[in-house]
């Protein structure tokens, strides 16, 4: 799951949105004769598709602009919403394996203490007690730490995953809703 989280942020993070290309056949000054000046974007002096919008961040116009994300630091566009989707997904399940994994640490560590308490005191097992009980806890906090993180950003991920499951299947974007 890592490596697919991984992967599916580098192509989202990379790939071209769909920036509106410039054509260079037609001038500006030709553009605003032609057309509404409301379908034309006077920054980047192209004529806009019906659901682009300008992004002030990157300062390109992007076809079917869905949002700026700071995670990517690159927009979400046609070109690579279905690879943002895919990423926001993979974040999901890797959270929730990370969670499914930690339960089951506290499950095989709580097998483990239940075995050791039925071990006899011996002058080798006292010697290794201490070290293994500093080793235990140590696991325990780390466990817990990831445990308390992942179940931390689960819920807005979550949320994120439902709004794009839904802006994907009705191919709409964020700024349509």
């Amino acid at each position: 799951m890592y490596l697919l989280t991984i992967i599916t942020f580098l192509i989202s993070t990379c790939k071209d949105p769909g920036y509106v290309k410039k054509s260079h056949k037609i001038s500006f000054l030709k553009l605003n004769e032609y057309f509404d000046p409301s379908y034309i974007c006077p920054t980047c002096e192209v004529l806009k598709p019906r659901e682009s919008r300008h992004c002030y961040i990157c300062n390109k116009c992007v076809d079917r602009f869905d949002h700026h994300c700071q995670w990517l630091n690159n927009c979400v566009g046609i070109q690579n919403h279905g690879w943002f989707y895919a990423f926001i997904l993979s974040i999901w399940v890797y959270l929730i394996t990370t969670i499914l994994v930690c339960l089951y640490d506290f499950m095989i560590l709580i097998a483990f203490q239940d075995l050791g308490n039925r071990v006899l005191s011996s002058d080798h097992y006292l010697v290794f007690h201490h070290e293994k009980l500093f080793s235990e806890f140590s696991f325990t906090i780390v466990n817990i730490l990831i445990f308390l993180m992942a179940l931390m950003f689960l819920w807005p991920v979550t949320m994120m995953v439902q709004i794009h499951t839904y802006n994907f299947l009705e191919a709409m974007t964020t700024g349509n809703r």
